[in-house]
């Protein structure tokens, strides 16, 4: 298994001296917000954090970037947590002829794989996953709050044998883990089983880590960093270019 360290503060960059979660909550990020990976569970895979994927985490959180360098610069992490993720997949002796005829023992995937998209965000991550499986079906969810305090399901299509394979989960910011629970849920109804998916998020919080673990403790989860507050301001509103608390004329691409 691959060692996994959490990223420390960003704080070699002037713009992180500030962040927020995806619906404007705004709060700063020091270094003691990052959680520590011996504080975690095992089933939670943080992926290594090389210079690269801290240069990352800044180019997403800086107010300054532009909405085109934003999209390519959360495809490249969303990569590393495709990646991660591929490597929980079951895997089966294969035996293959190579270019000069020689038999060879290698490994093969042992079962299908699937995504679901938790929409709209989760969106943001079908491309990296398409990159990494380019046959692989993917299902779509929509939750919703209604108004109320209760998450309502708005819309479900998923891959009618999806409860015979590993899904993949797609959602990048975590904040309370609230829309995690009911899509578990909604696709429990079409026999899903817990140990039967994996989670791929970009950024969670704690909070919403522990509630999700609460219900359902034998999920896996790949992410790129924990933090104890609230991070990634308007993530998904500048990714799309719907955001609210920057606007886009302001912006140069």
């Amino acid at each position: 298994t691959l060692s996994h360290t959490l990223s420390h503060a960003h704080s070699t960059h002037a713009s992180m001296a500030s962040s927020g979660t995806d619906d404007g909550i705004e709060a700063p990020v020091p270094a003691k917000a990052s959680v520590q990976d011996s504080d975690l569970p095992p089933q939670v895979q943080v992926v290594t954090t090389t210079n690269t994927v801290r240069e990352l985490h800044t180019i997403l959180n800086d107010s300054n970037t532009s909405r085109s360098e934003l999209i390519f610069h959360a495809q490249r992490l969303v990569r590393f947590v495709v990646e991660e993720a591929l490597c929980q997949a079951p895997t089966v002796p294969r035996t293959f002829l190579t270019m000069a005829g020689e038999e060879m023992e290698g490994l093969g995937f042992g079962r299908g794989l699937c995504g679901v998209t938790v929409m709209r965000s989760g969106e943001i991550m079908e491309q990296g996953l398409r990159d990494c499986c380019k046959s692989i079906r993917i299902g779509h969810i929509l939750v919703q709050h209604d108004g109320q305090k209760e998450v309502k399901a708005f819309y479900v299509r998923l891959p009618a044998d999806i409860s015979t394979r590993l899904v993949l989960l797609m959602d990048p910011i975590i904040d309370t883990g609230e829309s995690i629970i009911k899509t578990m849920q909604l696709m429990a109804e079409h026999g899903v089983r817990d140990e039967n998916v994996v989670l791929l998020t970009l950024f969670v919080r704690r909070k919403g880590l522990e509630t999700i673990l609460a219900r359902h403790p034998k999920i896996g989860i790949v992410t790129t960093l924990v933090t104890e507050m609230p991070c990634f301001s308007d993530f998904t509103n500048r990714y799309f270019g719907t955001e609210t608390s920057i606007k886009l004329a302001d912006r140069t691409d």
